[in-house]
């Protein structure tokens, strides 16, 4: 699954030899994830240049993240949904393409992983090895989907015990 990861510029590009102009709706929430439209924040028009419209969000939905420790391991997950209405010479009516969902992480990439890093899409953190003393309790930031992964995974990847305390994002 992509996701967003808003420390990093994230590109959506539309390749077409007769486009004109396109329009993108951002919608923007927290909670469960949904593919409606319910509520566009932003509608951002961009005109194309020799067949070519680009768009960057991650600074728009960076905002929306707030980013505050409360004592309290849970997560409340940022999702984008985005659709797009392409202006294509001789069609009309533009029609607008099915909606994107995607999650968003305060995450971001380096250089060298190209535009739109994804990274990891299961562990939450750069790091492959955690240090901790016998008996301490610690906290492993998982997306949701890995839980069951986790829980059934005997080769050296993830074990559970009675002092491995999972955060569920």
């Amino acid at each position: 699954m992509s996701k967003i990861n808003i420390r990093s510029p994230y590109f959506l590009t539309y390749n077409d030899a007769n486009i004109t102009s396109a329009v993108m709706d951002l919608y923007i929430y927290t909670g469960a994830s949904v593919t409606t439209m319910d509520e566009v924040m932003y509608s951002i028009e961009t005109d194309a240049y020799k067949g070519v419209v680009s768009f960057e969000i991650s600074q728009l939905i960076a905002d929306y993240i707030d980013v505050a420790f409360d004592g309290d391991f849970s997560s409340n997950v940022v999702w984008v949904n985005y659709q797009v209405t392409k202006t294509i010479t001789g069609v009309f009516p533009s029609t607008p393409e099915t909606p994107v969902t995607l999650p968003v992480f305060d995450g971001m990439g380096y250089f060298e992983d190209g535009a739109n890093p994804q990274l990891s899409d299961r562990v939450l953190q750069s790091n492959k090895t955690i240090y901790s003393y016998n008996g301490n309790i610690f906290n492993l930031p998982i997306t949701k989907s890995l839980h069951q992964i986790i829980s059934n995974q005997q080769n050296n990847i993830f074990y559970t015990t009675s002092h491995l305390h999972i955060t569920i994002c």
